[in-house]
């Protein structure tokens, strides 16, 4: 389980401020993602063929639909991540590149002295809402760019994706909400499954659950928080039999429950969070 601190939504994507208990299943984003390790229990992540350890001294940054998870390794504290989400779109007209996808070299983002400077403000705008919205906004943009700048952005190359394939993900995302099973999808595109979990694998570096898997994620956190949809609604129109396996699925996804993302989108978080940790990490 986690609980969410802090939780600010804006033209650039998201960020999330995280108390951590349990780590979290293989899974994936839409967006461009950034997981920070602030303090508590130490964690470890697996992003494609790496593995992180968390440090002081460097971030981990994970491209879109690329699968990762996270694991507390050992320790009675919980662990502090801030999770940045990162617009692809925000990305482009950033970076002033049209039609070029951001892509990591490397999950590896070491922390310099910008990046460090930066995570300071935003930090205390998070943890005490100090100042208004757009401050917050303006300084994690720049705490953005700062890690950005130490990320090395990998040289886009296009990539040429089978016409199998394009279907394929044409079909997931106007079937979000459908109860259908990947293996249904293979042979809506004319392939054995064996043949389609390997050509996704190998042409999109990610499996096509955990594809799809992204696709309902952010289809869930858009209604969360732009809307006051019941939970039952919102499993119900996202293919989910019940609520409560909507919630076990949100909460394997992101560490909270549905209703808990939900209250940090409207209404902030308790006073009492993290007093032990409370810059400690910046000093």
């Amino acid at each position: 389980m986690a609980e969410v601190f802090a939780l600010h939504r804006g033209e650039f994507g998201r960020a999330a401020l995280l108390k951590l208990r349990s780590g979290l299943l293989p899974h994936a984003h839409s967006d461009a993602h950034i997981v920070w390790w602030l303090g508590g229990a130490p964690v470890e992540a697996h992003v494609g063929s790496y593995r992180w350890r968390s440090t002081e001294h460097a971030l981990i940054g994970i491209n879109p639909y690329e699968s990762h998870d996270l694991r507390i390794l050992h320790g009675d504290q919980p662990a502090i991540c801030l999770a940045l989400y990162i617009s692809q779109a925000w990305l482009m007209r950033r970076r002033q590149v049209a039609a070029r996808p951001f892509q990591f070299r490397t999950p590896f983002i070491q922390i310099g002295p910008a990046l460090h400077s930066a995570s300071s403000i935003v930090m205390d705008l998070m943890l005490n809402k100090r100042g208004a919205i757009d401050q917050r906004e303006r300084q994690l943009e720049r705490l953005i760019d700062a890690a950005l700048v130490d990320a090395e952005p990998e040289t886009y190359r296009a990539k040429r994706v089978d016409f199998r394939i394009r279907r394929a993900l044409a079909f997931m995302h106007e079937n979000i909400s459908a109860r259908v099973r990947v293996d249904e999808v293979a042979r809506q595109v004319g392939l054995s499954r064996p043949h389609f979990f390997a050509m996704f694998r190998s042409q999109l570096s990610t499996p096509p659950q955990i594809y799809w898997n992204a696709l309902r994620l952010e289809a869930a956190i858009n209604r969360l928080t732009r809307c006051e949809e019941s939970l039952t609604s919102i499993a119900l129109n996202l293919g989910f039999s019940a609520a409560s396996n909507f919630s076990r699925f949100f909460r394997d996804h992101t560490g909270v429950t549905p209703r808990e993302y939900r209250r940090a989108a409207h209404d902030g978080y308790p006073n009492s969070i993290i007093t032990d940790l409370h810059h400690k990490s910046f000093a």
